[in-house]
This record gives structure tokens, sequence and C-alpha cells, in this order.
């Protein structure tokens, strides 16, 4: 009996366990019902343990259990907490990306000026700076905007660089792709070509020579084989020939190939007359004609075809006058005193000359588009006369009546150029008194008065050029009785 009553205890205790369990399991959540096996493992210990003792010994056990499942399912809830904290502070750190670490949003700073800012800089609002532009000479930036002009014409000239015998004549390139405009001159006394290289500075280099014909006279810069590197074409006056010189690309030439032309040739230019994409040469020569050269497509020039130009001819241009597409020829004959335009077919050949009254004495010539009109007009230098005659071309080779205006004693040389910026041609003119005459030129093709400048002794050319990099044009003159040639910088403001 005693043994019985103990087994039902035993199956009692049990039982009572089970049912505390459930109620328990019920009161958590699924996450606590998922609890290791190894906590169950024990409560039926427990059970069994119970059995065997008092029933005060099963509440115990119990509450243990339950404090042990209160303890796992406030870890969870922990570990719930601690993982939503954990999502939050990534929230918080993800919508920081976009601000700074003080929580103010980031600058965002302008990239461009507006349209009315065309120089300087300004802010870009983040403490930063962006660069609006420059200007072009001769305006300055004022208050972001460019403006102004040049109110003073100046030149201040350079030390004159020695350039060889007697230099007639002078011309500008880059013969040696530095970025830096040379000289180049002829040199009647020497029979020479004579290069100077610039520094960049509007200073130059000590002249090396290389030898042309008999008293050249003129010259002609231009890619003539097509190879890149600018040649020269040198007329001689004594030999009746032309030289050209292929540039070897480093500022010195390969030795001279001469080509018979008239007589006493005086001046030279290039242009593509049959419009084969090679350049040909022009040539006027003293005995009244005009010498074509065509080019044979490697550098190297067919033999020359004469036309008749009129009497003493001494200086020529090419422009398109008649606005038919065609490289054209004028002609300035000294002893006939005229002009002579022939008009270019596209093939080479010119048709009959046209003549103008350009006044006594023609003997230097220039050729710009003086009232903006699209139209190539002529100057003449009358060297006896110390005028400058101006015949404006109304189209289609019509010419004016000419305009006179005063420049030195003995104008020989002339060459265009924009000196005060304004956008009008200028002229500037070398003259047999030592002077070179600055003409600025207005919007509707006329003149203002001549300014001159000292130059060497008896200058006989002049040629345009930014020698020292300040986008302002300079000039430069070969003196013919001082062997040199005057570097003349324009400062003007």
């Amino acid at each position: 009996m005693f043994h019985d009553s103990r087994r039902w205890k035993e199956v009692l205790g049990v039982t009572l366990m089970l049912a505390l369990t459930g109620a328990c399991t019920a009161a958590t959540s699924d996450d606590v019902n998922t609890a290791e096996s190894t906590d169950e493992s024990e409560l039926r210990l427990s059970g069994l343990r119970t059995a065997s003792s008092s029933s005060g010994s099963t509440t115990t056990s119990t509450t243990s259990k339950k404090s042990r499942t209160s303890s796992s399912s406030s870890a969870v809830m922990s570990s719930s907490s601690s993982s939503s904290s954990s999502s939050s502070s990534s929230s918080s750190s993800s919508s920081s990306s976009s601000s700074s670490s003080s929580g103010a949003p980031i600058c965002t700073p302008i990239t461009s000026c507006p349209a009315e800012y065309t120089c300087g800089e300004i802010s870009d609002g983040c403490g930063g700076t962006v660069a609006c532009g420059q200007c072009t000479w001769p305006q300055t930036c004022s208050a972001n905007v460019c403006g102004g002009g040049v109110t003073v014409l100046e030149f201040t000239p350079r030390p004159a660089r020695s350039a060889g015998r007697s230099p007639t004549a002078v011309g500008s390139a880059d013969l040696n792709a530095d970025g830096r405009l040379d000289l180049v001159t002829t040199n009647f006394g020497a029979n020479t070509l004579a290069v100077m290289l610039g520094n960049g500075d509007g200073s130059f280099q000590a002249p090396t020579s290389h030898a042309t014909g008999s008293a050249p006279t003129a010259l002609v810069l231009r890619d003539l084989d097509g190879d890149g590197a600018t040649d020269a074409a040198v007329t001689n006056h004594f030999a009746s020939t032309v030289s050209v010189l292929r540039g070897n690309g480093d500022g010195s030439f390969q030795p001279a190939v001469d080509y018979a032309v008239g007589i006493n040739p005086n001046a030279v230019v290039a242009a593509d007359f049959n419009e084969d994409g090679a350049a040909d040469l022009a040539v006027a020569n003293f005995d009244g004609t005009v010498s074509t050269l065509r080019n044979n497509g490697t550098g190297g020039f067919w033999p020359a075809v004469a036309q008749v130009s009129g009497t003493q001819a001494t200086s020529l241009v090419t422009a398109d006058f008649n606005g038919d597409g065609h490289a054209d020829l004028a002609v300035t004959n000294y002893g006939s005193e005229d002009v002579a335009v022939l008009h270019g077919t596209g093939s080479g050949a010119f048709a009959p000359a046209l003549l103008l009254q350009p006044g006594p004495y023609p003997w230097a010539l220039a050729t710009a588009d003086l009232a903006h009109d699209g139209n190539a007009d002529l100057v003449v230098a009358s060297s006896d006369a110390s005028r400058l005659n101006v015949l404006r071309n109304l189209g289609s080779s019509q010419f004016q009546p000419r305009v006179a205006y005063t420049a030195s004693t003995g104008p020989n040389a002339l060459s265009p150029g924009d000196f005060n910026g304004d956008g009008a041609p200028d002229l500037a003119v070398s003259n047999a008194d030592s002077r070179v005459s600055i003409l600025l030129g207005r919007s509707d093709g006329t003149f203002q008065a001549a300014v001159h400048y000292p130059a060497g002794t008896y200058p006989n050319g002049v040629v345009v050029g930014d020698f020292n990099a300040d986008h302002r044009p300079d000039l430069a003159v070969a003196n013919h009785n001082s062997d040199d040639v005057s570097i003349l910088l324009n400062t003007s403001h």
C-alpha cells in the first residue's frame, strides 16, 4: 500500500510539472517556444526529482525555470531593441551622407559665369571662384565686363637687330614651329637670305644666312611643297631669277633652286592660280611683265609664263577683286603710272589688264577690305610724291577714283594691320626719310592723319606681327642703309 501511494505521488508530480510548463509556454512569445532542448531536458530531470521530494521543492524548481525563461525572453527583446537601434543608426548615417558633419546641407558651387560677365572671376557661392574669361586686346576688364579700347597709339623701339648687307625686304613666319614669330630679310648687297629666330619677347637671335641669286629684292614665305614647313621664294633683281629655298622646319633652308623670270624682278606673291591645291608664284618684272610659275605639285615649278602688265612693274598683290572666286593680281607700273588688275580664270591664266589711275609714281601696293563690305580695296604708295592713294572697290573690280593721304618722304613699302584693335584695317608705311608712318583706318574705309615713328637709315620694307606674344601687332622694318631691322613693339593703351 505504501509502495502504491509513493508511485501515485510521482505521477501526480509529473502531471503538475507538465501543467505548469504548458502555462509558462503559453505566456511567452513564439521565440521563447524555440528555447534550446537542453532546457526541456532539465525540466524533465527536475520533475523526476520532484517526485521524490515535497511539493514546495516543485514550486521552487518551476519558479527557477520561469526566471530562466523570462531572462531568455528579455535577452531576445534586448537583441530586437539593439537591432532596431542599429537600423535607426544606419538610417541616420545614410541620411547624413547628403549633409555635412554639422547637419547643414552641402554647398553646390556654380560652374559657369552668367552671360553678362565676360572677364575676371566671381564667387562660386561656396568659398571658391569661377573664371569668366579674358578680354581681347585692346579691351580691358572692369566689373567683370570687357570694354574700352586704345586711346593712345604708341610704339616702343627695341634694339635694332643686325641683318646683313643692305636688307631690302622683310617677312615673318614661325619657321621652327616653336610658337614664336621669326624674321627673314633679303640682303641686296650680300646676295643672301637672312633668318633671325624670335625669342618670343620682341628680341631676335643673330642672323644665319642662305645664298640666293644676285641682288635679292623681295620675298614671300609659304609652304610650297606641302610638307608643313615654311619655304621661301626670293626675286633676284640682277640675275632675273626667282630662288626657291625649301624650309627644313627648324629655321634653316635647303640650297636655293633658281627659275628664270622676266628682266629685273622686283616683287613676288604666292597663290593657287590654277586651283590644283598647290601654291603657284607670280613675279612683277621691271620689263613690264608678270611671270607666272605653276607648281608641279612637289614644290618645283614649271617654266614661267609671261603676261604684259605695263611699263616698269615694281610691286604686286593678289586677291579676288571681282568676286568670282578666282585669285587675281594687281600690279603697280611705275613707268606708265597706272595699276594693272589681271583677273584670274582659275586655270593659271589671266585676262587682259584692267588699268586704274592711282596718281603719279606708283611704287608699292597693298590690299585689304578697308570698308568691311567684302571687297578687296587697293592702297598705292607714290614714292616721289609722299602720298598714299586709296582706290575703293565697289565690287566686281569697279574702283572709285583715288583718295590721297599724306605719308612721309619717299613711301616705299606698305603693310596693313589693326594697330588699335578697333576692327578697321590700318596702314604701316616705311619711308625713305628713316621713319615709319601709321595711318589709323576708320570703318568707312577712310584714314586719320599719319603718325610717325623713327626707324633705321633708309627703311625699305615693313612687316606686321606679334613679336612679344602680347596679342598686339608690332612692326619690323628693314633698313637698307644701316644694315639692320628696327623692332617697334606696340604699347598702345
